[in-house]
């Protein structure tokens, strides 16, 4: 997989979609970007004005850090902490962009299992048996389950485990970016409705010497 291209044939809602040719040949002309870089922040701002599109409301857009990845959070139907709950009612806090340079890590994942199981009840009595619990950022290139549960959400499990085609495209990205240590990784969410969970996902890769490759996910 080294040319630029859309790896699978999930077609996204047209007000979320990004053509990241633009981005594809600046990667190729200066390399892969630093955290924080200028090109990350027009990178996410593209994401923002996407993720303003497809809500159709007003959004709280805040950016948290946790290792090196950024994720891109809208703040908008946080807990106040007053007792009413989330603010307004029906919209909730949700993560809808995460990204930044793999760190590929084999260290035990106990503590970050641990938070885990606190963050819902087991899976399959909430979820359903056709659900994971996810992440953003894997923990096997550096990701962590942070404040607010920011990087965790429910994922089709044929797509986090690899089972289905799209799942074996998903995992290979994945497994990718940990080989590659340092490679440009993103993974954004897209929301067809009021929910913490999302319809669709796009998943972005660049290691050093090759080109974009993109992937989008139905997670429906």
């Amino acid at each position: 997989m080294t040319d630029f291209a859309f790896l699978t044939d999930v077609v996204l809602p047209a007000d979320s979609r990004i053509d990241y040719t633009p981005y594809d040949s600046e990667l190729q002309a200066s390399g892969l970007p630093a955290p924080r870089s200028v090109f990350l922040q027009r990178l996410s701002s593209a994401w923002i004005s996407a993720y303003r599109k497809q809500s159709g409301r007003v959004i709280n857009p805040t950016e948290m850090w946790a290792n090196d990845f950024a994720l891109l959070v809208d703040l908008e139907g946080a807990d106040h902490g007053d007792g009413r709950g989330p603010q307004p009612p029906g919209v909730y806090m949700r993560t809808f962009a995460a990204y930044g340079l793999s760190k590929p890590s084999t260290a035990p994942r106990v503590k970050e299992d641990r938070r885990l199981r606190g963050w819902m009840e087991k899976t399959d009595q909430v979820a359903g048996s056709e659900r994971d619990k996810g992440h953003f950022i894997a923990h096997s290139i550096g990701g962590a389950v942070i404040a607010g549960e920011a990087n965790v959400f429910l994922q089709r499990r044929d797509l986090n485990r690899g089972w289905s085609e799209p799942g074996k495209v998903f995992r290979a990205l994945e497994n990718s970016a940990q080989r590659h240590a340092g490679s440009f990784y993103f993974h954004r969410a897209i929301y067809l409705e009021e929910s913490t969970t999302p319809s669709y996902l796009e998943v972005g890769l660049c290691i050093k010497g090759q080109r974009l490759q993109v992937a989008a996910f139905d997670n429906r």
